[in-house]
Parts: structure tokens; sequence; C-alpha cells
């Protein structure tokens, strides 16, 4: 039908409510929920004059889809034997089937010719442009039935879709099996979507517990298979970026590696300054990156562990290798930036003052109020003296070895 909802006759409707035997408040109720509605157009701010609705159902309405069922009831009784309809809201199609074409075209230039009149007697309007016919049949020779609607004729359709399901001319159901496919595919590349939590950032990767606990090998089939299940390069692009530079605050690098789906690739490398953190670096590939996916339907940042013998990484490192080894452009560092700059080099000062500094010391396992009585035992500084000469008299004096003050601290 076309513009069905907008076409209802709402006295039609009416008469069709009180023959399925709505009566008194009800029919009331409902006569004045459609009466008197009304609207106007906006256009660019200007308003046109309001409108009374003569025809149609509101859209949108709750009851809308209820009303129309009921108005679109009495269709049935243009249906004869032999021809079977299915309706579904404004959808209808007929069916028949019979040995010979020429039979079925006249049961169902029949049944047409009563919708027609259906049509003129409830001032409703069937769409021929869209109002189709097939055929199915095992024969190689298919006529043409030249059935018509009104004085329009019917096109006919070898692939008839009906609610979703495509017929093809023998039901082998070929066309069927080769659209859901298709449709599976977009479903795959949906769920896919789903599980990979566009727009978050996420660190967990599925059976890695700790990197420091698991062999290299183990990691590097994990996280290769979290890549090829939730982002499988036939549906996504996948974009790997590093960033690095030179003892963590110069001379940085970005490197971004693009594999796009039809098997081709990009690769891009970048200087990141003269001053620059291993942190700056990363964040301007990533920038780097997002301009160029910038149409993406959909984007989800994954962290992967690093020399895991991951293709996309290792290309991706070397490229911010590559980009740290370019000419760099000094520039006035941020806030954030300066800090962190003192503090490496502060770092790197101490170090080279304190060689002898083991960073895999065990009380580095500690608590640090562990580590606190573990080096005062170590040092010397420690309550003992002043809690042995205080409460037994043992020792020379509860002063600090250092003589400076009492050992209470």
């Amino acid at each position: 039908m076309e513009k069905a909802f907008d076409r209802v006759w709402k006295k039609g409707l009416i008469l069709q409510l009180m023959q399925a035997g709505v009566f008194h408040n009800m029919l009331k109720w409902i006569q004045n929920y459609l009466s008197q509605r009304t609207g106007r157009v906006n256009l660019q701010g200007r308003e046109s004059r309001q409108a009374i609705f003569k025809d149609g159902v509101p859209q949108g309405g709750v009851l809308s889809p209820t009303l129309f069922l009921v108005f679109m009831n009495s269709i049935q009784n243009i249906i004869k034997p032999h021809v079977k309809a299915a309706l579904y809201a404004d959808d209808l199609a007929l069916i028949c089937s019979e040995d010979s074409c020429g039979t079925a075209q006249v049961r169902l230039q029949k049944c047409l010719t009563l919708l027609d009149q259906w049509t003129d007697d409830w001032a409703m309007t069937v769409n021929a442009a869209k109002t189709t016919y097939s055929i199915f049949s095992l024969s190689t020779k298919i006529p043409n039935l030249g059935l018509r609607i009104n004085i329009s004729l019917l096109e006919k359709e070898n692939y008839h879709k009906y609610l979703g399901v495509t017929f093809d001319p023998r039901l082998t159901w070929c066309k069927q099996i080769e659209t859901t496919r298709q449709s599976t595919s977009v479903l795959n590349r949906l769920a896919s979507l789903e599980s990979a939590e566009p727009n978050r950032i996420v660190k967990d990767i599925d059976g890695v517990t700790s990197k420091k606990s698991m062999i290299k090998r183990e990691l590097h089939c994990l996280t290769q298979n979290m890549l090829d299940k939730k982002y499988p390069s036939n549906y996504w692009i996948r974009a790997f970026i590093d960033g690095l530079a030179s003892e963590a605050v110069r001379d940085g690098g970005g490197g971004v590696y693009i594999e796009w789906p039809n098997n081709s690739s990009s690769k891009i490398s970048i200087p990141t300054g003269k001053y620059s953190t291993n942190y700056k670096a990363e964040a301007e590939a990533l920038q780097v990156a997002a301009k160029v996916l910038v149409n993406s339907v959909a984007t989800a940042a994954k962290w992967t562990p690093g020399h895991l013998d991951i293709f996309g990484n290792d290309v991706a490192d070397q490229l911010a290798k590559e980009g740290g080894m370019m000419e760099q452009i000094q520039h006035n560092p941020s806030y954030n930036e300066a800090k962190t700059l003192i503090n490496s080099a502060l770092d790197c000062h101490w170090r080279q003052e304190h060689p002898q500094h083991n960073s895999k010391d065990a009380i580095h396992k500690l608590s640090r109020a562990e580590q606190v009585e573990i080096f005062r035992l170590r040092t010397g500084h420690n309550r003992l003296k002043q809690h042995l000469f205080s409460r037994s008299r043992i020792g020379d004096g509860p002063n600090c070895p250092c003589g400076a003050n009492r050992q209470d601290a």
C-alpha cells in the first residue's frame, strides 16, 4: 500500500471497529483520539498555518499499528479459493500453486481485480511501482503472465524478497544462502566491534596474567590469537604505533604501521622533538594514526606487549627508531614534559654517583615500612640503642652513633 498509515480512512476505520465489536466509551475514546489532529511545517524557522489531518493514524502512536491492522482486516475478503495470502502490516503477498501458469494467471488476476476494487472502496492506493510478481518453476520456459493492478502492468521479478527472505526462480535458496553469508560477515564484524570495546583503551589480553611469569612463546600465541579473533585483518584496519626517545628524554621518534583489509600497508615515521619523552613520542604517533583513520566506523585501542615477534609491533618499533634519527625540531617543552626531563636528569645523575646501587635487591619486594626497618638495621640508625639503654641500661648511652641526638627515630 502507498503511504498506508497516512491514508487510513478514519470513518472507514470506525466502521471496521464497530464490525469488530468495539462500542460505547471505547469507540468514543478512539474517535476523540483520531479527530481534530493538526500539524504544521517548520522551514528555516518559519512555520506554516495549522492544517487538520482528515485521514491517517498518528505516526509513532502506540495504538496506530493496532488500528491499522483492524482497518486492513477486511482485505481477507478478496482472497478466493486456490489462492493464499500473506499479510504483514501493509505488505501483501498473493500465492497460487498450479500445474499450469495460465490457470495461476487467471486466479491471481481475479484477486488483483478484487484488490483494486477494495482499495477504491476503502480509499487506499496500491503502490504499483513496488508491486511485482515471480514464477517459481523447474521449467526452462517461463512465460510472462501479464498481471495488472488497475491499469498498470506488473513487472516480473526473478529474485523476489519478502520479509527478508530472497526467493529464487527454482527455489534452490542459493541466493538466500549467499545473502545470509554476506549478512553473517557483517554480523561477525559487528560482533568483533562489540567485543573490541570501541572508543576504549583496553590493556587486558585473555589468558595473560603477568608478562613476567610467562614465556615469550606463550605470550606471542595469546597476543596473536587475540588480534586474529577480535580484530580480524579482513574486517579491521589494524594500526600499530610505537614511540621512543633516546634515554627516554631526547631525540624522540614515532612509528605508525597500518594494515589495510585489501592486504596493502602504510608506513609512517615522524620525529617528535630534540627534547621528547617516550610518552610524547607515542602520543604524537597515535595522533598521526588517528588522522589517517579519521573516517573509520569505529576505533578500538588495544595494548599489545612488545618484543614478542608480532609483525606489526616490530615494524612500528623500527619506524619509531627511524623517526628518532630524523632531523629534530627544538621546541619549548610543556610543564609536565619539563618535570619528566628534570626527573630523568636527576635520576641519571644519582645513578652515576651511586654505581653500587642494585635495582634487583630483594628489599624492593618488601613494603615501605619493611624497607625502612631493613635500612635502619643496615645503617645502624635505629631505636635499638635508645631502647636498650632506657630499659636495661645496656650500652654507653641512648645517643645515635653519630652523636647528634638520641636514637629514638
